[in-house]
């Protein structure tokens, strides 16, 4: 999926049906739920998937508890006014049977940093910008990417255009060398990884002692 599109260039953007004050992308999502049915039908069929829970989406509505979880996807492409909404009750099942080991999930994101972005280009009555975190389709995915799952991967790409224009000064990849908190991320990203295992590269001392010797040059650093 290209998530970027969601906040720049959407093709409609509408009240959300279920949350005062959120918003959809009735379009969007079932052009979103088309794509998933056309590559995971077959699998969902094998895998015989059921919804947890009964989702009520007005009087008339209802996906009962039990169903495939297909279902779920047909009512979104069937009734836009709801694809969101779909959307974010599919992941959450997902989510739930990966855990339970009945599945294995990937999430492919182009421009993934855009899920952290603090406006769209959608302007509110009082034409200030809306926050994406907002935006339905954004609070899904963006559930996702917690780490309170298991039996799942995101795969993500980071795109120039999916940043704010004025979150840097520049995007030239030197500018964010010799930066002190660019140091304590890789840093940080060693440890979690357990790369870095003297316990001694741990501490306040020895990280400063990292970033003295590597000169805050990550090539440097990777080196040591």
């Amino acid at each position: 999926m290209r998530a970027t599109q969601w906040r720049r260039n959407f093709k409609e953007i509408a009240p959300s049906a279920s949350v005062p004050g959120h918003y959809d992308h009735p379009l969007d999502s079932v052009i979103w739920l088309q794509h998933f049915r056309s590559q995971n039908l077959e699998l969902l069929k094998t895998l015989q998937l059921e919804t947890s829970e009964q989702y009520e989406w007005s009087r008339r509505d209802i996906t009962e508890a039990g169903v495939p979880l297909m279902s779920l996807v047909e009512q979104g492409i069937s009734r836009a006014r709801y694809a969101s909404d779909c959307i974010k009750a599919l992941t959450n099942e997902l989510k739930k049977h990966a855990t339970a080991g009945r599945c294995k999930v990937a999430l492919v994101a182009d421009g993934i940093n855009t899920f952290f972005c603090s406006k769209s280009r959608y302007r509110l009555e009082d034409l200030s910008y809306l926050e994406p975190q907002k935006f339905t389709i954004y609070q899904a995915f963006m559930n996702m990417l917690n780490n309170d799952w298991n039996n799942g991967i995101v795969v993500g790409s980071v795109d120039r255009l999916a940043n704010d224009g004025q979150r840097r000064d520049s995007y030239l990849p030197r500018y964010v060398l010799r930066q002190m908190l660019e140091m304590q991320s890789i840093i940080d990203y060693y440890v979690d990884r357990h790369w870095l295992q003297n316990p001694e590269g741990h501490s306040e001392i020895g990280r400063r002692e990292l970033v003295s010797l590597s000169g805050c040059n990550p090539y440097m650093l990777m080196n040591l």
